[in-house]
């Protein structure tokens, strides 16, 4: 989402940062696990698929997505120094532009080894 582009949410375990390009490679592998695609109800997507989609979200006026850091993993290689490793995302959707509802979906940490 445009207004989360620059939005870093800072916790004591964890950081979530936007979901930019640097990302799409994990995610990608992410997800390509049948359980998480199951369990996110989610379809497999080539690299560029992911791309296309990463870009997408960024732009979508409904859609935060975040990316969840572990502050106890070392920087994911080649998604710059964000003060953890990758081990999630999280999506906060909201309705009109009153919040009618928020939304939260948690992709586990367990695949990010």
């Amino acid at each position: 989402m445009k207004t989360n582009y620059n939005t870093t949410i800072q916790g004591q375990k964890i950081v979530l940062v936007p979901y930019r390009r640097e990302h799409v490679e994990q995610y990608h592998t992410w997800m390509q696990c049948p359980q998480l695609q199951e369990a996110t109800a989610s379809e497999p997507l080539t690299l560029q698929e992911e791309y296309e989609m990463q870009q997408k979200w960024a732009e979508d006026e409904d859609k935060c997505t975040f990316i969840l850091l572990d502050r106890s993993l070392p920087d994911t290689p080649g998604t710059g120094k964000h003060g953890g490793g990758m081990a999630g995302e999280r999506q906060l959707l909201e309705s009109a532009v009153t919040v009618v509802a928020l939304h939260v979906e948690h992709c586990s940490a367990g695949f990010a080894k």
